[in-house]
């Protein structure tokens, strides 16, 4: 009973050794895993099949065969020389065993590393190219815009140069702040009419030609008022009359710098009218002594237009037309005064035939309420 089992379990063993071997040889002899290590365990698995396959004739036969017996011996050396070989290269010489095995990995590893390589490198070229087709439509749009900003600045830098030479060959002085009050611009007649030292002006320091110029006026707290007072309301626009102390005038204009309903600062104007006022002054005096001579002379005299509209008249006239004082003819016409309707007409005819004909009528006579009177019309 017992040999029976022995004979079953050592042909089962030695069967599957046989099929594990068979199993190990299909892909070696394909040439998937064909490796030294590999033969040496195929070559263990058929030995160990071998000695147990003899094993099992050895137990069938009784009495067993001296042939028989040898055969088993020369196996199981053989399969003890292939085992205690194959342990030996696994312990003392793996690096010939594995060797092949590791090589191939290592190939194998390096062509999929190479083969991601590749694709990177592909990736990565591809990347650059299109980097490098935005990077040059960015240098293009750069390009463009500089030479946009260059074309600009050119034409600020000669819009600049025709503005400031405007303002420097006026006859105003022109002082510029921005929304906080600061100078930011003053042209040379600024500094010249409100008489500012040179040495002040090379300083360049605004506050001390500001302080210097509103000790100028002959009330400073009023004109420091009034400076402020607009600062405070930027909407304002004023025109005033400023009086210094050396007997000169000033016409000061000022409005704020307004763009896109943005404050940016207040400009100022500064003209010397002196001379102005002197030669208005002579000519109203000039006016009033002539006013007297015609109001003291006998005749009626009066001036008008081209439109037949009355200018003035002296105080002989004024009577006659109906009116207190010889201002209040002004702007009045023939229609519009004591005259009947057909003297009206008849005045107004003859100024059109002087203005036409431009020749003086002398010595016109015409009868008023019984009266004759002479006119003259004279086109000047």
């Amino acid at each position: 009973m017992l040999n029976g089992l022995l004979i079953a379990s050592n042909s089962i063993i030695s069967l599957c050794y046989f099929i594990i071997a068979f199993l190990i040889l299909r892909p070696f002899l394909r040439g998937e895993q064909k490796t030294s290590l590999v033969l040496a365990t195929i070559m263990v698995f058929f030995s160990c099949g071998l000695g147990h396959g003899g094993h099992v004739l050895m137990m069938s036969s009784n009495p067993p065969s001296p042939l028989l017996l040898k055969v088993q011996v020369g196996v199981d050396l053989m399969t003890a020389s292939v085992a205690i070989t194959y342990i030996a290269l696994r312990r003392y010489f793996s690096f010939l065993v594995d060797g092949p095995l590791l090589l191939n990995q290592t190939q194998d590893k390096l062509e999929k590393a190479n083969s991601e390589l590749l694709n990177l490198n592909t990736k990565l070229e591809s990347l650059v190219l299109q980097r490098t087709l935005e990077l040059s439509r960015a240098n293009e749009e750069l390009n463009t815009k500089a030479e946009e900003r260059k074309h600009m600045i050119a034409q600020l830098n000669r819009n600049n140069a025709f503005l400031k030479a405007q303002q420097e060959a006026g006859v105003d002085g022109i002082l510029v702040v921005d929304e906080n009050n600061n100078v930011v611009y003053y042209n040379q007649n600024f500094y010249k009419i409100w008489q500012i030292p040179e040495s002040i002006v090379e300083q360049g320091d605004d506050r001390k030609i500001l302080e210097f110029s509103i000790t100028k006026p002959k009330n400073s707290e009023e004109f420091i008022a009034r400076v402020n007072y607009l600062y405070q309301h930027p909407d304002i626009a004023s025109r005033e009359e400023v009086l210094l102390k050396d007997g000169r005038t000033l016409d000061r204009y000022t409005t704020s710098i307004y763009s896109e309903n943005i404050y940016y600062g207040r400009i100022w104007f500064f003209r010397d009218i002196t001379e102005l006022k002197t030669i208005a002054e002579e000519l109203k005096q000039s006016k009033a002594f002539l006013q007297q001579v015609i109001d003291v002379m006998p005749q009626a005299i009066g001036w008008k237009d081209f439109n037949s509209v009355y200018l003035g008249c002296n105080q002989q006239l004024a009577v006659m037309a109906g009116v207190e004082t010889p201002s209040q003819i002004i702007g009045k016409t023939d229609y519009d005064l004591a005259w009947n309707q057909f003297e009206a007409d008849f005045f107004r005819a003859w100024d059109a035939r002087v203005i036409d004909s431009n020749q003086a009528k002398l010595h016109l006579l015409k009868s008023r309420s019984g009266a004759r009177w002479q006119a003259d019309l004279v086109r000047y």
